[in-house]
């Protein structure tokens, strides 16, 4: 056991530091933390605390920062369907039909889930109408398309 906590130890203020100067290392604690929120949120709701106790206040405050990194972490993803979009036509030189069109399905849908998130944003800020779709229904066709391009790739 000690063995396995052993690289553990040798993790630094430093290392964590150099973590945090990265983007991609900010998004990843972030989204650590969302997902700690939301096993507490998910916990508490199996205990279904009574209103105003200890727990109630903690089920809140944990939803209240699921919810804000959900919505940081989704602000940070503007523009990064740019490079994926810039891709695409380098696909159109892949020899093989088959590895082409697989690679395209995936590019393609995960630049759609990307800027239909952009969409389903734009309509929980009420800067979009919600149209056929409220932004939470947007949000979810999107989420279609990512997990289709996960399944591609």
């Amino acid at each position: 056991m000690a063995n396995l906590l052993e690289p553990l130890t040798e993790t630094t203020f430093a290392d964590f530091n150099v973590l945090c100067t990265k983007a991609e290392g900010r998004d990843k604690l972030a989204r650590l933390t969302q997902y700690v929120a939301r096993a507490i949120v998910g916990g508490l709701a199996v205990m279904a605390p009574t209103s105003g106790s200890l727990f109630a206040k903690l089920e809140g405050h944990a939803r209240t920062v699921m919810v804000q990194l959900a919505s940081a972490r989704r602000t940070h993803r503007w523009c990064k369907e740019f490079p994926v979009i810039q891709s695409i036509p380098q696909l159109f030189q892949l020899a093989d039909p088959i590895d082409r069109a697989f690679e395209l399905l995936q590019k393609i849908s995960l630049a759609t889930f990307m800027i239909t998130d952009h969409i389903g944003q734009l309509k929980q800020w009420k800067i979009l109408s919600g149209g056929k779709r409220s932004g939470t229904g947007t949000v979810q066709l999107g989420l279609k398309f990512f997990c289709f391009s996960n399944f591609i790739g």
